[in-house]
């Protein structure tokens, strides 16, 4: 955003203003009823989740009396209403501190998350605004919960979701599209939910990092991921994978796919059936002890490859390549990845967050630029072509 737009007061504090000016003309006296959530919205051209921000905040301050089932009404006892500086006239600061965004994602990965929520938290701060983080530990019946919880408790104007694996979509996503509710999805779009995203190119990313490994003279490839059903980034990377393949005129049979891993090695709080994973990948070996690569499809998942191979004996001449390293310098593996700039993905997150507050439209789906890396040199092969 740029400056101009950061002093420019959100919508739902103008219906603020507006309100607090027909009080101080008289047009509007102690006990009036004050415009309902949609005539304010239909009033203002906005959407009904602006103008209950915009009540929740005249209730907050004591300008207004909310009563269940009637409406809102002019305050008994009013405040100083000169103290109550108008938003739009008011510092900076004092504005953005009214407004609060939430961020709920799985875990905090060091892989991945950690530097989307640190995009996020940096770029809420430049902004003024209030941040909530809420983790859902990878389930879905904890993210729906979250959701519900944070929507609620009428505290946030919007949210940055990174949504759950899974093959269908809680109820709680749905609900903020079809109530308009300022949403961002971060990472991921999700089949048949039309909100803003905020995602990396993965089928590009899967192609170039799977003709990579055929580059590297890799004849049999494996992918190796969760369940791909209604996960665009997953769905993706698949698509990439093969179509890398298609590219080369390889046969089908020279490639492999196991997309059943549920575990999460590294982030125990999601937890998972790791054994049944290792049995998975072993077993994978053992029916096609022909592949040298494999491509997992998150970074956990090349962890818990590797680990297979090592106690099987059988890492000599195998290549990982995955999604995304944590940035560490204990990193305990250093696989061959594609790099995404979460951090930016965070950043423009809240932009887009931000936008829709202000009821500005923002594009479906925006694309944050990659690189391979290769860990042997610790540089992007893009930098080292050029």
């Amino acid at each position: 955003m740029s400056a101009e737009n950061n002093d420019r007061p959100f919508l739902y504090q103008r219906l603020y203003d507006y309100v607090l000016d027909e009080i101080r003309t008289g047009r509007l006296t102690m006990g009036d009823r004050v415009p309902s959530e949609m005539e304010l919205a239909q009033l203002f051209g906005v959407s009904r989740i602006t103008s209950k921000k915009a009540l929740q905040l005249l209730n907050r301050d004591g300008v207004v009396e909310r009563i269940v089932g009637k409406g809102s009404f002019v305050a008994a006892q009013l405040p100083a209403l000169e103290s109550l500086a108008s938003p739009e006239r008011a510092p900076r600061s004092r504005r953005a501190g009214r407004s609060c965004i939430g961020f709920v994602l799985p875990a905090f990965s060091p892989a991945f998350e950690v530097g989307l929520l640190e995009g996020v938290e940096a770029r809420a701060a430049e902004l003024g605004l209030n941040l909530v983080v809420r983790r859902t530990h990878g389930r879905q019946d904890v993210e729906e919960q979250v959701i519900d919880s944070l929507m609620n408790s009428e505290l946030v104007d919007g949210l940055i979701v990174f949504a759950v694996n899974g093959e269908y979509h809680n109820r709680s996503l749905l609900r903020l599209v079809l109530d308009r509710v300022p949403l961002v999805l971060a990472d991921r779009a999700l089949i048949g939910i039309a909100a803003c995203a905020v995602t990396t190119d993965n089928r590009a990313a899967a192609l170039e990092l799977t003709g990579t490994l055929l580059g590297m003279g890799h004849e049999h490839l494996a992918f190796v991921s969760a369940p791909v059903n209604n996960t665009t980034s997953l769905e993706d990377r698949l698509e990439g994978f093969r179509g890398a393949f298609a590219h080369r005129g390889r046969s089908d049979n020279t490639q492999h796919i196991l997309t059943t891993l549920r575990s999460t090695p590294n982030m125990p709080s999601v937890g998972g059936d790791t054994d049944a994973d290792r049995k998975g990948i072993a077993q994978l070996l053992d029916e096609h002890p022909e592949i040298t690569a494999f491509l997992a499809a998150e970074y956990q998942f090349a962890v818990l490859v590797h680990e297979v191979l090592a106690n099987l004996g059988r890492l000599d001449g195998r290549t990982i390549a995955c999604f995304d390293m944590p940035d560490l310098p204990f990193a305990p593996h250093d696989f061959l990845h594609v790099r995404q700039d979460e951090r930016a993905m965070g950043r423009l997150a809240v932009d887009l967050l931000v936008a829709q507050v202000e009821e500005e439209l923002v594009p479906p789906v925006s694309i944050i630029p990659y690189v391979i890396v290769d860990p042997t040199t610790d540089r992007s092969l893009a930098a080292q072509q050029a």
